[in-house]
């Protein structure tokens, strides 16, 4: 059990080569509600892809280490759409999450009780998916 623990702690870390499909990488400028690069540093990045036919997807989670378990910023590009940023500004609040897009003249922010907002959060739930399904089949013999 202890060792297939630690071998899924050896995996998240472990980062995927770059996506054949993906012409750019992710931004390293976030939008300047998110904590810059300094503090995320210091945080655990978590960073995947996935390439398949209708869905393609590159993303990177961090984790807080003051909030462990608990992706405070999520970042993802899913082809051909813009990149988006979800920043979990007042953990445990209940307050919404931020949600922005990356657009030509910077980053935009969703409102909340759009339609548009609500169809990112479900990407987001997707993304979170992916990931946990890429490292159980990471995992299997």
């Amino acid at each position: 059990m202890l060792s297939a623990l630690a071998l899924a702690v050896a995996v998240s870390f472990a980062a995927p080569p770059r996506p054949a499909f993906e012409g750019r990488p992710l931004t390293v400028r976030l939008p300047s509600e998110v904590p810059g690069p300094e503090i995320l540093a210091r945080w655990e990045l978590i960073q995947g892809w996935k390439d398949s036919p209708g869905f393609r997807v590159s993303y990177r989670f961090y984790v807080d280490p003051a909030r462990s378990a608990l992706y405070r910023v999520t970042q993802y590009r899913v082809t051909p759409e813009t990149e988006k940023v979800l920043w979990n500004a007042q953990p445990g609040s209940g307050a919404p999450l931020e949600c922005y897009e990356l657009l030509p003249e910077g980053w935009r922010r969703l409102d909340p009780a759009s339609e548009r907002y609500r169809a990112e959060m479900a990407m987001a739930v997707r993304i979170y998916y992916v990931h946990r399904t890429l490292m159980m089949d990471r995992l299997e013999p």
